[in-house]
């Protein structure tokens, strides 16, 4: 099972949902890990401390997108984020899903299981 986490894209965002802390936590479950390069950086998490921590670090958040089977995210995700994961797979998020319904419906359509941090 692949947990994957991208760079925030919101304006001004400077949270990260995962840390190297995190991640190594995680690897210790039994998961693999990947985040997108980058993704800590506002956060003054380094790429190389993911990748001490054991995460594969891919060059964007496509690739971390598509391999991911829970993706992990602060700010809920675009439409087309949405559209790139895998059907089946799970989202954990900030998510409003009242505000938010047609990216409701999409993740609904998918199949995407959604964890509405909110």
């Amino acid at each position: 099972m692949i947990i994957g986490a991208t760079k925030e894209t919101f304006p001004d965002e400077r949270r990260v949902a995962i840390t190297p802390q995190s991640v190594q936590k995680l690897i210790k479950l039994g998961y693999e890990v990947v985040v997108e390069s980058g993704c800590g950086v506002d956060a003054n998490f380094p790429n190389t401390q993911y990748e001490d921590a054991g995460a594969k670090v891919l060059r964007d958040a496509g690739e971390v997108i598509s391999q991911s089977d829970i993706l992990l995210k602060v700010v809920a995700p675009t439409k087309n984020e949405i559209g790139s994961l895998k059907s089946g797979s799970t989202l954990i998020s900030f998510f409003w899903p009242a505000q938010n319904k047609s990216e409701l419906e999409l993740v609904s359509e998918k199949k995407i299981t959604t964890l509405a941090m909110d």
